[in-house]
Order: C-alpha cells, then sequence, then structure tokens
C-alpha cells in the first residue's frame, strides 16, 4: 500500500510548524527575488540567486536574534529542509550560505503550494523595480 502524501511529510510539517521556521522557508523558498527586492539595498549579493547567507536570511524573515535563527536553522537543517554550503571567499572568511532543499522543493510541489508561496513572497516583498 502506497503511504498517503500527508503521512510522508509529518517530519517536514512538524518542522515549520513555528512561525521563525515557516518564515526562513519562505524567504528560501524564493531567495533570488528576496534579494532583489528586500535585501539588495542593505547588503551586496553574496553568492547566487538559490542561496541566502546567515545575516539575510535574518533580515528576510525579521530575526534579530543571531541565538535564535541558529536554532531554527539547525532545526530546518536536521529536518533536511535546508542545505547548508559552506563558501570560501579569498578576501573573506569562510562563511555559509544556505538554500532550500530538494526536499522542500519535492513537499511544496506535492501539495501544490510552489506557486501560491511565490505569490505570497511577491506581496510581503514588493518589487522595488517594477518588476
Amino acid at each position: 500500500m502506497e503511504e498517503q502524501p500527508i503521512f510522508k511529510w509529518v517530519q517536514v510539517i512538524s518542522a515549520i510548524g513555528d512561525e521563525n521556521r515557516l518564515a526562513i522557508m519562505l524567504a528560501l523558498h524564493n531567495s533570488g527575488y528576496v534579494k532583489r527586492n528586500h535585501i539588495e539595498a542593505k547588503q551586496p549579493n553574496l553568492c547566487d540567486d538559490e542561496t541566502l547567507s546567515f545575516s539575510q536570511i535574518q533580515i528576510a524573515a525579521n530575526i534579530r536574534s543571531d541565538a535564535s535563527l541558529s536554532y531554527h536553522l539547525s532545526k530546518l537543517i536536521e529536518a533536511k529542509l535546508v542545505d547548508q554550503l559552506p563558501t570560501t571567499d579569498t578576501n573573506e572568511p569562510v562563511f555559509s550560505m544556505y538554500k532550500a532543499s530538494a526536499t522542500w522543493k519535492q513537499f511544496t510541489a506535492d501539495f501544490g503550494i510552489t506557486e501560491k508561496i511565490k505569490e505570497y513572497v511577491q506581496h510581503k516583498y514588493p518589487s522595488a523595480h517594477g518588476i
């Protein structure tokens, strides 16, 4: 008997049951759009459109405490919803970039909410460029 999608995703649903973790996932889901329309003026673009730095997530998710963001990111990484990518820059120390994992992308596809999340993010972060 095939497992129903809702039961397959219990751990994911539990992990995003916290509003801070949901805010992180929404920011990472459309990280390129969030960067261009919310963060770009506050911080330079550090990497590609699929990733956000710790401080970019902090801005986008409006989580002021480093300790709180670290805690919530670790829960999302543990649930396999976020991939942590160490990055090096010849002029900067090693830092991590974060992106929504394949598990998150499959979850949003299975529940048919990919477009709804995109619409929500575009509403939350209106384009500063008229795009």
